[in-house]
């Protein structure tokens, strides 16, 4: 049993799977345009050079290392938005009866206008959902 990472033939980049298995199960895995080298490797830091068949270091180009970025504040976001939603339904409960004191009002308030500006930061990342 070995443990290899996949790589693409064509540019040499980690798919970013990696199995330890038999060589069966690991010829099994392989996809058209892929192949495979002994060990675990990050994608992000590693790519295998075409020409010599060799592991060497690999930087990813800004505009990826940027998209992930977004990537990231967006999932951030949005798990804000659903503690937010969360948080809220004691308030919009005690609203709906009646009960909302003046402490209850700023909070929900404050809350809303927190969820607009998450909000604007997703349509800027440009991932909006219609959930949202």
């Amino acid at each position: 049993m070995s443990m290899v990472s996949f790589y693409k033939l064509d540019t040499g980049l980690f798919t970013g799977v990696f199995i330890s298995a038999n060589d069966r199960v690991i010829a099994a895995n392989c996809k058209e345009g892929e192949s495979f080298i002994a060990g675990r490797y990050d994608r992000k830091t590693h790519r295998v050079d075409i020409a010599t068949g060799k592991v060497v270091a690999y930087q990813p180009p800004a505009d990826e290392v940027t998209a992930e970025q977004k990537l990231k504040a967006d999932k951030r976001a949005r798990a804000e938005l659903d503690e937010i939603d969360r948080r809220a339904v004691r308030y919009l409960m005690d609203e709906l009866a009646g009960n909302l004191d003046s402490e209850g009002r700023r909070r929900l308030d404050a809350m809303c206008a927190r969820k607009v500006e998450l909000r604007g930061k997703l349509l800027a990342v440009g991932r909006r959902r219609c959930a949202d």
